[in-house]
């Protein structure tokens, strides 16, 4: 035998061993075991099963095209995976193969932005979830779902779900990933500070078990928890001790949000050459869309650097770039949770037709047999019960429309189509309770349009109206779903943001008094003073509307007497207002 022969048996033998010990099934669940560990050795192992694939039985066909599904997703190639799986998921729709599918094609309409799919998908996963026994199909769904979650803005529920794979038994990876999810989700509810000794636990655990990417993830969030408590020198540590490992992973995702929260770090260090070429480098990562945060936060940094030293064009040239990527990132998020809404409102249309049609289906099977030989008094029946039926949901639906036109005239200012301020109030006070039982930061910015006046006595109060509205319009565009807005004043009408830190707070205050001016400057181009504006803080002014409003209110007056716009309230301001 030559030489050649002999190397090329030497070389392939440990794969003829492999291939040729266990059934087609065992082969699959050991390929299937590997796919996040070894993905080469997953693709190769695919690759010799599809030139095989002939003497496999349909189940385990479907298997491997689940698995070939997987390989296209992760390639990034959602389009082609969905082709696989959505036949799949109609085969034996109650097996727990069917479930990976849909699971699988859930992470597929999420990644290719298909949200309104991915939504009506999260619904089906939910209702199949309870019957669903096998470990690898629980695994895999109730990660998709925590996911799923988060895109959709819905944190608590992201860590409801998270913390049940916690408690089942699942692989280390599954474990970090759910680690990783309620990581981020305590970030979007403002508990990660409260949750320090979980993640340090968990940053432990993924490190242990070599799961670098989940690590990095974490440390990511550990950092940016010190960065809101101004503990910068301890954050650029952390981040400094894990360098290396990120740039070796090279994950673009994660060399993002890590050179963002660098660039924050540096920022807070007084360090702007180190915080800009950070910065710099998260905007130079290709693959990251211009509605991605990371990039929009980048814009951010840079702005405040350039101002900060008194770049003032290169500022607005930043300060633009921020508010398209701000904009395009709002409308984003916006999109993905009217999609949720639309997929729940769909499916709940569904369920309540279907069980309509049974309840009919039922009725109808009763009468027939109940009453063979009464034929013309069984018709005389149904359409008495249908004339019943037609008058008491035309009698219900006017008693909808008078009790929301009556909730309209109490609770809108029909001016603006806002809040009212005694809306406005209840509202702000369910809101101020819930925020003070988690101890979470919350802002109140008071605007007053003072040119309003001006031209409510040159052109009546319609047209002092108009404006009022079309500057609450302007304002509305930037606030996220949890934020309140109300009328509460004439000219006046104020926001209340929970989360929201004093540079939060007071850039969307900018952010609201630039988007008004082009409304009014046009109208009155000598007056100066077109909007003025104060913002007051939980952390000063505690959690009582009334104290928040006062001391927004105050701000607003210094700022008047300041020849400024806007100002926050601070201890500070309160002793030179008094002196």
């Amino acid at each position: 035998m030559s030489g050649r022969l002999w190397c090329c048996l030497w070389l392939f033998f440990p794969w003829l061993v492999w291939s040729a010990t266990g059934s087609w099934h065992e082969q699959l669940q050991n390929t299937d075991r590997i796919k996040t560990v070894d993905f080469a050795e997953f693709q190769l192992r695919l690759h010799s099963f599809e030139q095989r694939k002939s003497s496999m039985s349909p189940a385990d066909l479907a298997y491997l095209n689940f698995l070939l599904a997987y390989a296209e997703l992760y390639l990034g190639d959602p389009d082609a995976a969905l082709q696989r799986l959505v036949p799949l998921s109609r085969q034996q729709p109650e097996s727990a193969l069917a479930f990976r599918a849909r699971a699988l094609m859930l992470n597929s309409y999420l990644i290719s932005q298909q949200y309104l799919e991915a939504f009506t998908q999260l619904e089906l996963l939910l209702q199949q979830l309870p019957m669903v026994t096998q470990t690898a199909a629980r695994e895999q769904g109730l990660l998709v779902i925590a996911l799923a979650y988060l895109h959709a803005g819905q944190p608590e529920l992201a860590i409801e779900y998270a913390s049940q794979l916690e408690a089942e038994p699942v692989s280390a990876t599954s474990l970090c990933k759910a680690k990783q999810q309620k990581a981020q989700a305590y970030l979007q509810t403002g508990q990660f500070a409260a949750q320090r000794q979980y993640l340090d636990s968990a940053v432990q655990f993924c490190l242990k078990h070599k799961e670098w990417l989940f690590a990095g993830m974490l440390k990511i969030s550990q950092a940016n928890s010190l960065v809101q408590q101004g503990q910068y020198q301890q954050a650029l540590s952390l981040l400094l001790n894990y360098q290396q490992k990120v740039t070796d992973l090279a994950f673009p995702r994660l060399l993002a949000d890590f050179d963002l929260a660098l660039a924050e770090v540096y920022f807070g260090l007084e360090q702007p050459e180190l915080a800009r070429q950070a910065a710099q480098r998260v905007l130079q990562i290709s693959r990251l869309a211009d509605k991605d945060q990371s990039k929009a936060s980048a814009w951010l940094v840079l702005y405040r650097l350039a101002r900060q030293q008194g770049q003032y064009q290169q500022a607005l040239e930043y300060h633009e770039a921020y508010l398209r990527a701000f904009t395009s990132l709002m409308q984003h998020q916006r999109q993905q949770q009217q999609a949720y809404y639309n997929a729940q409102l769909n499916v709940e249309a569904k369920q309540r037709q279907i069980e309509s049609l049974d309840k009919d289906n039922r009725l109808l099977k009763a009468e027939q047999s109940s009453m063979q030989h009464q034929a013309a008094y069984t018709q005389v029946l149904i359409l008495l019960l249908s004339l019943f039926v037609l008058g008491l949901s035309l009698w219900l639906y006017r008693l909808y429309r008078s009790r929301s036109a009556l909730k309209q005239q109490t609770e809108i200012d029909p001016a603006t189509g806002i809040s009212n301020k005694s809306h406005f109030s209840q509202q702000a006070r369910a809101l101020l309770e819930k925020a003070e039982q988690k101890q979470q930061e919350l802002a109140l910015i008071r605007l007053e349009l003072t040119a309003l006046q001006q031209i409510q006595q040159q052109q009546g109060t319609q047209a002092a109206d108009q404006l009022l509205a079309q500057a609450v319009q302007a304002c509305r565009n930037f606030l996220r779903n949890q934020d309140l807005l109300g009328r509460v004043g004439p000219f006046e009408f104020a926001l209340l943001l929970p989360g929201t830190d004093p540079d939060k707070a007071m850039m969307l205050a900018e952010i609201c008094r630039d988007a008004v001016l082009p409304i009014l400057s046009p109208l009155l181009p000598e007056q100066q003073a077109l909007v003025s504006g104060g913002v007051s803080l939980s952390r000063w002014s505690g959690y009582h509307l009334t104290c928040l409003v006062d001391d927004a209110e105050q701000a607003m007056l210094h700022a008047r007497k300041s020849g400024q716009q806007l100002a926050l309230y601070s201890p500070d301001l309160q002793t030179s207002s008094g002196q």
